[in-house]
């Protein structure tokens, strides 16, 4: 009888400790899709109510000479970086971390990617589409945008809180600027930085792409 006792604890752990596990690892997922934190600094406005940080206007081109304005990004998770095709230094690693994003994103139809050229001289809209051919970046997932250099910098530092620099005869081809890719929610809102030159850094970003995808479905 005893060893029939046994048996049958053996028995029963054998099918709870799985159903046990599985219960707290959807209870973890939960909590990693629980939400992602807005960046930048906050203010109330006039009803007492939280005004978070939010992407300022642009006008630009994108690389088939179509205008692009901010509000093509309103509803849509977008990353973006700030890039010029002549870079002889992180650029390429930066767009190649980028196509990445566009290869594990392919049917996110809620997701977009968006490259700002801070070299408005040369990255005409023709440079910049041969850019973007070259990468195999996909036209309806992938803009590179050009536009007045003076206000792709002003959204550089302003609205993405990225540094963007030129100086004659300095730094790459005078441009100094930043290797972070950035994460921006629906509401333009700036959710995340990250390194495009490190592996790990996209992997984290992938999975916060999922977090804030997952934080506006439990809005509908």
């Amino acid at each position: 009888m005893e060893a029939l006792h046994k048996t049958r604890i053996v028995v029963i752990l054998t099918l709870l400790v799985p159903a046990l596990l599985a219960i707290f690892m959807y209870y973890c997922s939960r909590q990693h899709y629980a939400t992602l934190p807005i960046i930048g600094e906050k203010v109330l406005d006039s009803k007492g109510d939280t005004i978070f940080h939010t992407l300022g206007d642009f006008k630009g081109t994108n690389q088939y000479g179509e205008a692009f304005g901010m509000d093509s990004l309103k509803g849509k998770i977008h990353i973006a970086d700030f890039i010029f095709t002549t870079c002889p230094g992180i650029c390429k690693q930066m767009s190649r971390s980028m196509l990445r994003l566009q290869t594990n994103f392919p049917n996110y139809e809620d997701v977009r990617l968006v490259s700002y050229s801070i070299d408005a001289k040369t990255d005409t809209p023709p440079v910049l589409l041969k850019y973007a051919q070259n990468l195999k970046a996909q036209c309806y997932t992938w803009t590179f945008l050009t536009g007045n250099q003076d206000s792709i910098f002003h959204l550089a530092v302003k609205s993405y809180l990225v540094p963007v620099v030129f100086e004659e005869g300095k730094g790459d081809l005078g441009f100094t600027h930043s290797e972070f890719l950035v994460l921006v929610d629906k509401d333009l809102r700036v959710r995340g930085f990250y390194n495009g030159l490190k592996t790990s850094e996209i992997d984290k970003l992938l999975g916060d792409i999922k977090v804030l995808r997952y934080e506006y479905e439990k809005k509908k």
